[in-house]
């Protein structure tokens, strides 16, 4: 590896990286409470049924806890590549980061449906700039409680309030949250708006499901 093929095999790196499946949602069992029926039996309390109820299934926060892993491990990989070979930090973790997230929500192959990108991001975010996270969840918050209760909606509106108010953010707030020397903030919002077109793009069809009845024609 040299300096002058550092950032294609970062890039290569970071994608493949980005592509490899983490899904766990329907063999990792889900625990509940067990049921008594009218007629005293007891229904088990042990299944592996998807529980599509936001925020109460332990396979998918392990699903996403590894997603967080990929990208985190992705940024982490380029940090230490750069610091080998004596090259800047902050572009080669920006690049990965970036391909890490495409990789997630645009592979080749490794594909399932619900892979979306957004706890990949958040895992590389942690490795350069804390700020993003923490937009949002704010946001996703926002447009999942506010608008409509539903992953999509508040996937969108996080990914298009987080990319807005990254743009906003003053300089001393992004370097006071970045989580690596020599944050380039030109390069750090270019990261943000690339990976929020992303996240939008992957969404745009469970979007539209959500505002569409079973027969197919549009919510009023």
């Amino acid at each position: 590896m040299t300096l002058d093929t550092l950032p294609v095999l970062l890039a290569a790196t970071g994608y493949f990286i980005g592509t490899i499946p983490v899904a766990v949602r329907n063999s990792v069992p889900v625990i509940s409470l067990p049921v008594i029926e009218s007629d005293g039996s007891v229904l088990p309390a042990l299944h592996f049924e998807y529980n599509e109820t936001f925020g109460y299934n332990p396979a998918h926060t392990l699903e996403v806890l590894l997603g967080v892993a990929k990208g985190l491990t992705a940024v982490m990989i380029a940090r230490f590549s750069a610091v080998a070979l004596g090259a800047d930090v902050f572009p080669a973790i920006a690049l990965c980061a970036v391909f890490v997230v495409l990789g997630d929500c645009f592979p080749f192959f490794w594909r399932t449906a619900h892979r979306r990108g957004i706890s990949v991001a958040a895992g590389a975010a942690l490795g350069i700039n804390i700020l993003p996270v923490i937009l949002f969840i704010i946001m996703f918050m926002t447009g999942y409680f506010v608008i409509r209760r539903a992953k999509a909606v508040g996937s969108i509106g996080g990914a298009l309030g987080t990319v807005v108010l990254m743009l906003a953010a003053p300089k001393n707030l992004l370097y006071l949250t970045s989580t690596v020397e020599g944050t380039e903030i030109v390069k750090l919002k270019t990261i943000a708006a690339v990976v929020a077109l992303a996240i939008f793009v992957r969404h745009i069809q469970p979007m539209q499901a959500v505002f569409r009845r079973d027969d197919g024609t549009p919510v009023e």
